[in-house]
């Protein structure tokens, strides 16, 4: 094939770029399925990362899969979320409505994160190196299921064995009382 043929083909097959830090923030992580796929058909229009992009998605190029309401929500979505923002309001004379890019949700993550609400972080008081309260932000404790629970209990009382036996087998007059200790606290 000559060179000329091939200059007006695509040399590379198109893409959709979502960085790990978007992905990775709160923002994001609280979008809804339908959201972020309607994010992701947003995004495939962005071309122009350096200027203003204006991004038109209207209704018909997805009604296919959503219906105007769960359009409607998603887009509320991202833009509450600060992924997107309304350059132009459509609607009248059925124009669309365009929107732009927008790097808000960096932002709202850090809102999201500290929102007790949310889930991810809990406001919790403690005592710093001279004995003075602080209070700090610190992830969340995730809850144990009643599986997971049982299995903790488990591994407890098998450790609680294996400290008496251990205790037994030294059998030294200091490990004595503790070995009466244990033996009280597996009988109850």
């Amino acid at each position: 094939m000559k060179r000329s043929a091939r200059a007006g083909r695509e040399l590379y097959n198109p893409y959709v770029a979502l960085f790990w830090e978007m992905i990775d923030a709160a923002a994001f992580m609280v979008l809804s399925q339908t959201a972020v796929w309607l994010f992701i058909q947003i995004r495939r229009q962005y071309k122009n990362p350096g200027g203003d992009s204006h991004l038109v998605l209207p209704f018909n190029d997805v009604k296919w899969k959503l219906s105007f309401q769960q359009f409607k929500k998603a887009c509320k979505e991202l833009i509450d979320n600060g992924f997107i923002r309304v350059v132009r309001k459509g609607g009248l004379y059925k124009q669309p409505t365009v929107y732009a890019m927008s790097d808000d949700w960096k932002a709202r993550s850090i809102e999201i994160l500290k929102d007790p609400a949310a889930g991810f972080l809990v406001k919790r008081r403690k005592c710093d190196a001279n004995g003075k309260p602080v209070s700090k932000w610190y992830p969340k404790r995730r809850e144990l299921s009643v599986a997971q629970a049982t299995r903790m209990e488990k591994m407890r009382a098998a450790r609680q064995t294996k400290k008496l036996k251990i205790a037994e087998r030294r059998g030294r007059a200091e490990n004595r009382e503790k070995i009466i200790n244990l033996k009280e606290q597996d009988k109850t």
